[in-house]
């Protein structure tokens, strides 16, 4: 599945740079569909981090009358149906964008902006259970029991740290997208797009930072699996052990290699007029994008840490790695 993001957005560069609006929109109503079940599947895949927590958690007591306050299973279904939305109102409006492409360049751009509007309100609408989760399911000390390899309380912390950052990434990412629909006028009113441009790279900078943090910090822990601690011993830079590290290494590349040939574009005037004038920026493009779902299938299938006596021995007692940054 990861693959073919990676050629939906590859999809989308070429689309740009032979001045073929069809190619271009096609490009990003697949990448949005592909990523739409992704997330969605990550959210209600059994044995994942969401999951498991999710089926720890017992139900809360709430001053407040409906149920979907009180009960952990809420925040499954009721993210996925706005997400749902949001992501089927994204595929509605990416359509509707092309149709009326021409209408757009010429000033009329109320439908389309009101369109775009609503898929931000429903992304947003869609962190709203999380919240509600954080602040309500996942404080509830009484925990289910369950056989894991990690303790209950050790398993909500992971969750909380994990869906802290993505509730922070959706819900800030939510408000960037909003200013942009809301002011697309800048698009087509004026010559002058330079606010248009600053905010969109604004949003694009904080999905950086977002990502880097993740993948740094974040993703060791958001597993249901216990830490390991590899020995002192030194080890080849390739060996198998360092697989995973490495491939999310080539993650955080490819990211910046699909990101430097937007920010190039952005930062250009005239943002409508389709084109590059060198096919260079597609080809690198089309190379970070298939790094990237490359690295990602990789991970995807290699996520249940290979046990072994000799690389995973208990840690020294005086060091503690059980908490890190953002401990609620």
């Amino acid at each position: 599945m990861y693959l073919l993001v990676s050629a939906a957005l590859s999809m989308t560069m070429w689309g740009w740079w032979a001045i073929n609006p069809l190619i271009f929109f096609a490009g990003i109503f697949f990448a949005t569909g592909l990523t739409m079940y992704l997330d969605i599947s990550k959210m209600v895949s059994k044995d994942g981090l969401f999951d498991t927590a999710i089926s720890t958690m017992t139900t809360t007591d709430c001053c407040l009358v409906h149920r979907v306050w009180s009960e952990p299973t809420s925040v499954r279904w009721t993210s996925a149906t706005f997400k749902m939305l949001a992501g089927l109102d994204a595929l509605c409006s990416t359509y509707v964008t092309w149709r009326r492409k021409d209408r757009f360049v010429n000033g009329h751009y109320m439908l389309i902006s009101v369109l775009w509007v609503s898929v931000a309100l429903l992304w947003i609408c869609s962190c709203i259970p999380m919240f509600i989760c954080l602040v309500q399911c996942a404080t509830n000390p009484k925990l289910n029991r369950k056989q894991l390899d990690i303790s209950g309380q050790e398993l909500i912390l992971r969750f909380r740290k994990v869906y802290a950052l993505w509730l922070l990434h959706d819900v800030v990412l939510g408000v960037f997208w909003l200013y942009l629909s809301v002011m697309l006028f800048d698009l087509a009113d004026d010559q002058d797009d330079s606010e248009w441009r600053t905010i969109f790279l604004s949003m694009i900078s904080w999905h950086i930072v977002i990502i880097l943090l993740y993948s740094v910090y974040f993703e060791p822990l958001d597993n249901i699996y216990p830490k390991t601690f590899t020995n002192s011993k030194v080890s080849p830079c390739c060996s198998p052990e360092k697989a995973t590290s490495l491939w999310k290494a080539m993650v955080i590349l490819s990211y910046a290699g699909m990101y430097s040939i937007v920010v190039l574009r952005i930062q250009q005037d005239a943002l409508l007029e389709l084109g590059f004038n060198s096919a260079l920026y597609p080809v690198v493009f089309s190379c970070a994008a298939l790094l990237y779902g490359t690295s990602r299938l990789y991970i995807t299938r290699h996520s249940h840490p290979i046990q072994t006596p000799e690389l995973y021995k208990s840690p020294p007692p005086v060091l503690d790695l059980s908490v890190s940054g953002l401990d609620f």
